[in-house]
C-alpha cells in the first residue's frame, strides 16, 4: 500500500467529528476514503460547490456512461443544510435543463461513516443519473461527515424534514426550477426506517411526495434487533439503546399509524436473500398498511436478491418505471 495514502486517509479522517471515528473507520477503505474526500471539498465557509470533475475522475464509471454524463450537461454538488442548529452535508446531481424536472430524494443506509453516500457505478442510483433527467440528492444525517451525533432514528430523523424544507433554497442557487409535483422519496436500508420515521413526525412530508419507495428497508424494528443481534449490541455500545421504548421510537411498524395521508403511494422491495432484514419485516409492515387504509401499496419480493439489491441492480430500472420517471 502507498503509504503517503494511508498518511492522507488518516489526516482525513482526523479532521472528521470525533465522534464518528473507531478503528474500523481510520483503517484504510478506498471507497470510503473517496467518498470523504468529496464531500471534504467542501469548506466550513461553504454552502455548495461543485464536483463534477472529481466525480467523473471515478473509476467505477465507464468510458461510455462518463461521456453521456457529459453529453447530459450532468452535474454534481456537495452542499449543507441546516438542521436543528448543525451543518449537515450532502451530495445533489443535476442536469442543467431550464423547466422543472422530476426530483428524487435518497435515504441513505448505513450510519456515521458506514456507506456514505456518493454517485459510482455501483450505487443504485446510476441508473437515475444515467437513464433520466430527474435530480437526486443523496441525503445524509448528522454526525459522520457532518456535525451532531447519530441517533439512529432519534433527532437525526428532523434532518430528513430540515433538508427537504431547504431544497427550494438550493435549487435556486443553483438556477433551477424547484418542481411542484413528481417529487418521490426513496430510502434504502436504514432509510426506509427513516422515511416512514419522518412522514410519521413531520405530516407536511406527506403530502411532499407523490411517491415513495423502501428498498430493503428497516421496516419492523423488533424483528431486526432479533435477527441481527450485533446490530443491537451496537445500538448499546454507540448509538443509547437502553431499553423496548428506544425501539418502539424507531419502529415504522408503530410510526405509520400516525400517517394520514392513504392516498399516497407506497412500494416495498425486498430480496429473498438479504441476510439482514428478513421478509416478514416488509410483509408484516405490507399488511398493516393495508389494514389501516391506505389505498396504494405495492410490495416486491426480487429473488435471489442480497441486502440492498447489490447483486440484481437492473431491478432499480423497474422501480424507476414504477416510480414514471421518463426515459431521458
Amino acid at each position: 500500500m502507498n503509504f503517503s495514502k494511508v498518511i492522507a486517509w488518516i489526516s482525513l479522517c482526523l479532521s472528521l467529528p470525533l465522534s464518528c471515528i473507531n478503528a474500523q473507520d481510520i483503517s484504510y477503505d478506498p471507497e470510503l476514503h473517496s467518498a470523504i474526500s468529496i464531500y471534504a471539498m467542501l469548506n466550513s465557509n461553504e454552502s455548495i460547490t461543485d464536483v463534477t470533475t472529481h466525480i467523473l475522475k471515478d473509476s467505477s464509471f465507464s468510458s461510455s456512461a462518463k461521456k453521456h454524463l457529459i453529453e447530459s450537461k450532468r452535474r454534481f454538488v456537495v452542499f449543507a443544510y441546516p438542521s436543528n442548529g448543525l451543518l449537515i452535508k450532502s451530495m445533489m446531481s443535476y442536469v442543467e435543463d431550464p423547466g422543472p424536472v422530476p426530483l428524487v430524494v435518497w435515504l441513505r443506509g448505513g450510519s456515521r461513516l458506514h456507506a456514505v453516500p456518493i454517485f459510482h457505478d455501483a450505487h443504485l442510483t446510476s441508473d437515475l443519473i444515467l437513464s433520466t433527467n430527474a435530480t437526486v440528492v443523496l441525503a445524509c444525517y448528522r454526525d459522520g461527515i457532518s456535525q451532531g451525533i447519530d441517533e439512529y432514528g432519534g433527532a437525526d430523523v428532523n434532518d430528513v424534514n430540515s433538508l427537504y424544507q431547504f431544497l427550494p433554497r438550493l435549487y435556486s442557487s443553483l438556477g433551477l426550477e424547484f418542481p411542484k409535483q413528481q417529487r418521490f422519496l426513496v430510502g434504502i436500508s436504514r432509510g426506509g426506517m427513516q422515511m416512514f420515521l419522518a412522514l410519521a413526525r413531520f405530516p407536511n412530508l406527506q403530502l411532499a411526495f407523490d411517491k415513495i419507495v423502501s428498498i430493503s428497508g428497516i421496516l419492523h424494528i423488533d424483528l431486526f434487533a432479533k435477527h441481527n443481534p450485533d446490530w443491537l449490541a451496537k445500538m448499546k455500545k454507540s448509538f443509547g439503546y437502553d431499553g423496548q421504548q428506544w425501539l418502539d421510537k424507531r419502529n415504522p411498524f408503530l410510526a405509520i399509524n400516525h400517517i394520514q395521508h392513504k392516498d399516497l403511494p407506497m412500494l416495498i422491495v425486498q430480496g429473498t436473500e438479504d441476510s439482514k432484514v428478513i421478509l416478514g419485516e416488509g410483509i408484516l409492515l405490507t399488511e398493516k398498511l393495508r389494514e389501516l387504509g391506505f389505498k396504494h401499496v405495492s410490495y416486491w419480493e426480487v429473488g435471489e436478491a442480497n441486502h440492498g439489491l447489490k447483486n440484481h441492480p437492473e431491478w432499480m430500472c423497474l422501480i424507476r418505471n414504477w416510480l414514471g420517471l421518463p426515459m431521458h
